[in-house]
């Protein structure tokens, strides 16, 4: 009987390895956001085709959220402003429609804050304002790596997987044999999710649930991890 279960249990641990290192297809790499609700989608496919849709650019509403000056009264994770909150704390997990309700809201308040501190306020055209809240909604806002880096032990993914070298060595290292950005991350957790499942159950791991906003964390911490890894190493003087 023990040698029965020992094989099933090996068994099902050389099939998520297969699965996970077996070549499949992914789509073309997406780097706009849709801001109609949470998923990732590209920005080319949804342009002048869905006037329900907003699209924007993270890395240009990054861009704008400086020229346009909101980093004077907005801060993002501390460095900006502080007439208004620091927009990386308010977890923007609502949609572009939401937060457009949240501008028009404080619109009023905002320019007469503006006006006392004489600062001009902006005119945005075309997709601006689309890019910056995309940027708003990016990993680089509502993620936090190091409070992902915990959540990596305390959710148990570092039984089975490995970040940078730290964790277990079951699965694949998240950051190098698997450096997947977070777009294909999402769909990969879901394709191999059952089989996951039997692999803890095997190992009596708990299944584990993410509260609002942990998923954004534990993201951008791998994400954090991949892209430390890709800077090239610093030579000190005197060593080759």
């Amino acid at each position: 009987m023990l040698f029965n279960v020992k094989f099933i249990f090996f068994l099902t641990l050389a099939v998520v390895l297969v699965l996970m290192m077996w070549p499949f297809s992914l789509p073309e790499r997406e780097e706009g956001i849709s801001l109609l609700g949470p998923s990732l989608v590209g920005a080319k496919a949804h342009q002048g085709k869905n006037p329900l849709s907003i699209t924007g650019d993270p890395a240009k509403g990054k861009v704008l959220f400086r020229q346009k000056g909101c980093s004077t009264c907005h801060a993002i994770r501390g460095v900006g402003g502080k007439m208004g909150p620091d927009l990386a704390k308010l977890r923007h997990f609502h949609s572009a429609f939401g937060m457009a309700g949240i501008l028009w809201n404080h619109s009023v308040h905002m320019a007469a804050a503006g006006e006392k501190s004489r600062i001009p306020r902006p005119v945005f055209k075309g997709k601006e304002l689309a890019d910056i809240i995309a940027y708003l909604h990016s990993l680089e806002v509502i993620g936090d790596p190091e409070e992902g880096e915990k959540l990596f032990e305390r959710k148990g993914c570092a039984s089975c997987h490995r970040v940078a070298g730290k964790g277990g060595k079951i699965a694949p290292d998240l950051a190098s044999d698997h450096p997947h950005p977070p777009s294909e991350l999402i769909g990969l957790m879901w394709n191999h999710a059952l089989v996951m499942a039997s692999v803890m159950k095997a190992l009596d791991i708990l299944w584990p649930v993410f509260e609002a906003g942990e998923m954004a964390d534990l993201l951008a911490y791998i994400a954090a991890a991949q892209q430390a890894r890709k800077k090239p190493a610093i030579r000190r003087p005197g060593k080759r």
